[in-house]
């Protein structure tokens, strides 16, 4: 059987929507194809998350899009991310191909998305990855987030930036760019033809800098704040 979590770390993952036969099925495959450790569980609403009595253990809440209105489940999940303890991992199953909210989900902290088409074993490999503190969004959509960011940064006023703007430098914006977009650092060592073990100082820089403590926070930061980068 496949180990989603390393060194049989418990796990809790929550399932939540308002299919409830889409939501038992989904249960019942990742309650056959994950470890002891790994406890599976339906809930019918957010205010059943048990967040206080959680914490020292992982957490992954997905919320099953399946016959729901996409964009009033991803803001009902934000406001629940909000009051979460750290610990909690947040992914959208189900979401249609067609769907516009990947962008919006990023910049609202989920994640990770799988879509309707999506196979069960991406599934599961998606699982294994957000828990490992990864994202998990396609390239396609990481790069479409940062060029929004760029369009919205060239028509933003300079007197709305805030005064106490984080300043990086030129290589370390440059780096910063290519974390957002999802490469690593042996990818941003050979785009930028330096060694990684430079790459790794950058990005060490870069975190004290903007005050995170790993690459995935670092990617939501530059959403929220990307704006006001000098």
């Amino acid at each position: 059987m496949p180990q989603y979590t390393e060194k049989n770390e418990e796990c809790n993952i929550y399932i939540i929507g308002s299919e409830k036969l889409s939501n038992e099925l989904l249960l019942y495959f990742l309650a056959q194809s994950t470890s002891p450790s790994f406890h599976c569980s339906l809930l019918d609403s957010f205010s059943k998350l048990e967040t206080d009595k959680t914490q020292g253990i992982k957490n992954l809440v997905l919320c099953n899009f399946h016959g729901a209105h996409e964009q009033n489940l991803l803001d009902e999940c934000q406001r629940h991310m909000a009051d979460a303890p750290p610990g909690f991992y947040w992914a959208c199953v189900n979401v249609q191909h067609e769907s516009k909210i990947a962008e919006n989900a990023i910049s609202k902290g989920v994640h990770g998305i799988f879509y309707e088409s999506d196979s069960l074993a991406t599934l599961k490999r998606g699982i294994t990855a957000i828990l490992k503190g990864e994202l998990w969004f396609s390239r396609d959509t990481l790069s479409a987030t940062l060029a929004s960011l760029v369009e919205e940064k060239k028509t933003y006023k300079s007197s709305h930036v805030a005064s106490d703007t984080i300043r990086l430098t030129k290589r370390e914006k440059e780096i910063l760019k290519y974390i957002a977009l999802g490469k690593t650092n042996d990818e941003i060592a050979r785009k930028l033809n330096i060694s990684i073990l430079t790459v790794k100082t950058h990005v060490r820089n870069i975190y004290n800098k903007i005050k995170v403590p790993n690459r995935i926070q670092a990617i939501f930061w530059v959403t929220k704040n990307f704006l006001h980068l000098k």
